[in-house]
């Protein structure tokens, strides 16, 4: 097919249109061909074809979609010629010197004369184990590997015991299952590892006690239900206070208040806190120093905090030769609470002893029991608290179920102020610097010496006698 066809003059007419058409048709065609120095529109519109030649001194291909020169190609397929023969090589591997590429085979041949051996003891014995480790190996039974390994039959019956608390019982960290009593040394032992371990050094340092107490207690619950932790003469630190729930039941006894002492080391919280969670019933503190942290002025902290809800109380506990007191200036929110207004049926929280505690250094109040039923209060004493925190109030929710009823508390000495509403059936003896009070104080006899004044009325069936 013609790429150009021009039309033909043979006369004067018309000539001048018929050559502008001829050199329209010529532009056209030369702009259909390829330009040799580039000039646009230099580009292929279709396929190419060279009809069997060749295109000489072409150069080397640089970017993806250049030509490659036979030379070039040469060059790049130059280890495909030098590839050996794939012949009799089946599931062999191509491998190097780093010069010469040959076949080898699949394994080496170190492991070639291991498969070899006729035994697996030979195999291993190449392999490099020794003598020993392959009678462990022939060992039947995770026991008898054990014993082979030099690990004692009652160390195996440590690592045989099926629970963390079963291990502890045959390590000796808890008691005799009789009496369920533990000592805190032995879960500091147990969690920290023996020589670890350290009481209060300074402000803020020492081991904090507070985990192993939780383990002890954890594991009094699943063995015996109640039990005590016996704590140890020396100042112990605690950051992480145990719960209510794990603390319900239990009894932390120390070797005395001066002896046995605690630092609380938080601003906030209760070092100490029973709930009474699960219908255990019981539990307390004895013979323990009750520190907070220095550097904790103004805290929110209670030192002991008794509250349940609608359906479990800290009933039947114990709070025996207490020192509650602070250091530096640190103070405690309260030092001690007795709030039993959640549950109306049986009554609030029942059945306590206080005695010989002494507190300090409280900012909000010293002592504060709402809803207390059969309380048994002696020696008790509130002082050098900042606020309200040399005061003492017994005090109910308003009605019957939530007043407090048949608190009995004699030899109290407090630095504030005595106040008692919302109590019936109570005998109150000590002395004060003022007292206060309203009529809901009912069915009362008040015994008490007073520096200062009694504010309000007692209820009509009270007996009075004040100095």
């Amino acid at each position: 097919m013609s790429k150009l066809t021009l039309g033909d003059i043979v006369s004067g007419y018309g000539t001048a249109t018929l050559y502008n058409a001829n050199n329209t048709l010529i532009e056209a065609a030369i702009e259909n061909t390829l330009s040799r120095d580039g000039t646009s529109p230099n580009t292929m519109g279709a396929a190419l074809d060279m009809n069997s030649h060749k295109i000489n001194n072409l150069a080397d291909g640089v970017n993806a979609t250049d030509a490659v020169t036979l030379q070039q190609l040469q060059g790049q397929v130059a280890l495909d010629t030098a590839l050996p023969s794939q012949t009799g090589h089946a599931t062999e591997l191509l491998q190097t010197d780093g010069t010469i590429v040959s076949w080898g085979p699949a394994i080496t041949p170190f492991m070639e004369t291991v498969l070899d051996d006729t035994t697996s003891n030979a195999a291993l014995t190449t392999l490099g184990v020794s003598a020993f480790a392959q009678t462990v190996l022939d060992d039947t039974t995770s026991n008898a590997a054990l014993t082979t390994l030099g690990v004692s039959a009652f160390a195996q019956t440590v690592l045989d015991d099926a629970t963390a608390l079963a291990a502890r019982t045959t390590l000796g960290v808890i008691g005799d299952p009789k009496d369920g009593t533990v000592s805190l040394v032995k879960y500091l032992d147990a969690r920290h590892g023996v020589g670890v371990w350290t009481q209060r050094t300074g402000v803020g340092t020492g081991t904090d006690i507070g985990l192993a107490l939780t383990d002890a207690l954890v594991d009094i619950r699943a063995a015996y239900g109640r039990g005590r932790v016996i704590i140890p003469s020396g100042t112990w630190l605690m950051t992480t206070p145990p719960s209510a729930a794990d603390l319900s039941g239990n009894y932390l006894v120390g070797l005395g208040s001066q002896a046995s002492k605690i630092v609380y080391n938080a601003n906030t919280g209760a070092a100490f806190s029973f709930s009474g969670a699960g219908g255990y019933t019981g539990g307390g503190l004895l013979g323990l120093g009750i520190f907070i942290e220095s550097g904790f002025a103004g805290s929110s902290a209670y030192a002991i905090k008794l509250e349940g809800d609608a359906t479990y109380q800290p009933d039947q506990t114990i709070f025996e030769d207490l020192y509650i007191t602070a250091l530096g200036t640190s103070t405690w929110y309260r030092g001690f609470q007795a709030f039993g207004n959640a549950r109306t049926s049986p009554q609030g929280i029942r059945v306590c002893d206080i005695n010989n505690v002494q507190i300090f250094s409280c900012n909000n109040l010293g002592v504060y029991l709402s809803n207390i039923v059969q309380f048994m209060i002696s020696n008790v004493g509130v002082y050098t608290g900042t606020g309200g925190g040399n005061d003492f109030y017994i005090a109910g929710g308003g009605a019957a179920n939530t007043n407090s009823v048949q608190v009995y508390a004699y030899g109290l000495q407090i630095s504030g102020d005595f106040n008692i509403q919302n109590a019936t059936k109570w005998q109150i003896n000590g002395s004060t610097a003022t007292i206060t009070t309203a009529a809901t104080a009912n069915y009362g006899d008040l015994f008490m010496i007073k520096s200062g004044a009694l504010n309000g009325a007692f209820g009509a069936q009270t007996r009075i006698q004040t100095f």
